[in-house]
């Protein structure tokens, strides 16, 4: 597993990032305008920002110089906020937007069941040179906007892509002249249902691959993915307050060449970032709900040998 991949896997011709959790963000101290209480407030002048990004499957092949032959991102979502507004687009550590430039606004969401793009120039956004945005949800604030919901299924898009089900969901909301404390300002997130990418052999009644070089389709009782990631303001106690970005991921048994590997993560695992604007304020926490206290479970199964449990 990895959380990032960033300018460390330039230099390979093939390389194939398996499952993506990312979160970043910057916060300034927000002070309120008034004495009420931890509801809607008025806001200050003071800078705040945070952003988010998750992707459950990312597989990139044969990079040729600046450009990718071949990139999948499955169950994508991003978000961010800026109180200075959205003028600087964002891409996160793999090459991929989660923002968009957007001056007049201060919130944006994306939820993508799937972008998937042929001779995309790395690291620029490979938006341009997509040949299939499924599932695609977006919204921004101000106004208020949402909840935004886009799906579709089955896709047949053999013998690169098969996948049961795509789902993107985003909301925003964000006021200039309040802010509501501990709801999300900025919302993205995707699902997936049974994706199979690369097909090396036949094909399945409904189409699916016998033999996927990549694959959430085994076990069947665990095909479903879901990457959801989001910011919000919390009161700091004192009259100020500060900002979390969150990344949340539930992710189905990843499995490589026709099932020869299989990855699994257990539970529900979570990237949150915190930042109070105020010294020794900010802090990292990386742990999975669920799957045992604060102990992160991964098991990986190689070939026919047994499982290893990490």
């Amino acid at each position: 597993m990895t959380m990032s991949e960033g300018s460390a896997g330039s230099a390979r011709r093939r390389r194939i990032a398996v499952i993506g959790l990312v979160a970043a963000m910057a916060v300034a101290s927000m002070s309120t305008a008034g004495t009420g209480g931890a509801g809607a407030q008025p806001v200050s002048d003071q800078a705040f920002s945070a952003y988010g990004t998750g992707t459950v499957v990312g597989l990139n092949v044969l990079r040729l110089g600046n450009v990718q032959v071949l990139n999948a991102q499955v169950g994508f979502a991003g978000q961010s906020m800026n109180s200075k507004g959205l003028g600087t687009a964002i891409t996160n550590e793999l090459g991929y937007v989660a923002q968009p430039s957007q001056p007049a606004k201060s919130a944006y969401g994306r939820g993508t069941g799937l972008e998937i793009g042929l001779l995309t120039p790395h690291p620029s956004n490979p938006d341009p040179n997509q040949i299939l945005l499924a599932g695609l949800a977006q919204s921004s604030a101000p106004p208020i906007n949402g909840p935004v919901v886009k799906q579709i299924g089955p896709i047949n898009l053999g013998p690169i892509l098969w996948a049961n089900l795509l789902r993107g969901k985003a909301q925003t909301a964000s006021d200039p002249s309040t802010c509501t404390v501990g709801k999300p300002v900025s919302f993205g997130q995707a699902e997936v249902a049974r994706v199979d990418l690369l097909n090396t052999g036949g094909t399945g009644p409904e189409g699916e691959f016998l033999a996927p070089l990549v694959s959430t389709s085994l076990p069947e009782d665990r095909n479903v993915a879901q990457t959801r990631t989001f910011s919000y303001l919390i009161a700091n106690g004192d009259g100020t307050f500060g900002v979390v970005s969150e990344t949340h991921q539930q992710v189905a048994p990843i499995n490589l060449l026709n099932g020869a590997i299989t990855i699994e993560l257990l539970g529900e695992w979570v990237l949150r970032t915190t930042a109070t604007g105020k010294p020794g304020g900010a802090k990292v926490e990386y742990a999975p709900v669920g799957a045992g206290p604060q102990t992160p479970v991964l098991r990986v199964k190689l070939f026919n040998n047994p499982t290893s449990t990490l």
